[in-house]
């Protein structure tokens, strides 16, 4: 446990004594003993949180493609979206037809809503970081997975990549930044993975544009293509010639270049530049493949 952890733990420990105390003392007057009872319910409630993100159950998963595909892809969507928002289906069906086993899923806070339960406002990260972890152990094979997701989907699945020691991240437009703030932005995990990562972003993407993009010292392990005419969702405006069929379809027949040989690791024995270039050249330079020339 490193000081600040220590230091956090002290503090809460000591407000959750003093708050027991407070309620429990019958010469508190009334205003600190309601703050102690508040007090007291809301550490009760971060302890429930904590306690569910170890113990988390099994995470319901949306497949496409065969079951004994050689190499899995799991899809998050992005933030207040489900697992269903059209972009991430559209990926996930095509994908399928190509040959990868394809999951997807929702976030608890998600997944409640679209049960017809209460709309409630979005995990904290712990529980979505944990929730991937469980996504990584129900899928197991963590050396032919592939990880990644939409906009915050894929940045929560970049935060455990290197730890669940995952083939790859795929990550389809990436929030570097809020729109129309691009002096806030923020790299991490993409400045110090270790794991092969593919990042697909949008040419006029709001949170994070190519001539931004290409400034920022990312790690040398994250390639990124870029999509032409391409927004946040990978979709051109109206007035362009392309469609947002186009662009995702190319992101979908990018995972042509998956090929797998059970014979040969293809990724395993040349590493980034397998994972890499292989994709790239096999897709993004073929206009026969649909790439985007």
């Amino acid at each position: 446990m490193d000081f600040r952890t220590s230091c956090s733990v002290g503090w809460r420990f000591a407000c959750a004594c003093g708050a027991i105390r407070c309620a429990a003392d019958p010469g508190t007057p009334f205003g600190a003993k309601r703050l102690g009872n508040i007090l007291v319910r809301v550490f009760a409630d971060r302890s429930t949180i904590d306690d569910s993100a170890r113990t988390m159950p099994d995470i319901q998963l949306v497949l496409d493609g065969p079951k004994k595909a050689a190499l899995t892809i799991a899809l998050a969507p992005g933030s207040g979206q489900s697992q269903q928002v059209e972009m991430l289906d559209f990926l996930a069906k095509a994908l399928g037809q190509i040959g990868l086993r394809v999951a997807r899923f929702d976030f608890p806070y998600m997944s409640e809503r679209s049960s017809g339960g209460r709309r409630r406002s979005a995990d904290p990260e712990p529980v979505m970081l944990d929730t991937w972890r469980q996504v990584v152990r129900q899928l197991g094979s963590p050396d032919k997975l592939f990880i990644g997701g939409r906009s915050h989907g894929g940045r929560l699945a970049g935060l455990v990549a290197d730890e669940c020691q995952v083939k790859g991240l795929v990550c389809f437009g990436f929030p570097f930044h809020a729109t129309g703030k691009s002096d806030q932005y923020e790299l991490a995990p993409l400045d110090n993975i270790r794991t092969p990562t593919l990042l697909l972003q949008g040419e006029w993407d709001t949170f994070g544009d190519k001539p931004e993009v290409t400034s920022y010292a990312l790690s040398d392990k994250v390639e990124v293509k870029w999509i032409r005419e391409g927004d946040h969702s990978l979709q051109p405006p109206k007035e362009s010639k392309r469609t947002r069929e186009e662009n995702w379809l190319a992101c979908a027949k990018l995972k042509k270049a998956f090929r797998y040989d059970d014979s040969l690791d293809v990724f395993g024995v040349h590493g980034v530049g397998g994972f890499i270039g292989t994709m790239l050249v096999a897709v993004f330079a073929s206009p026969s493949l649909g790439g985007l020339g």
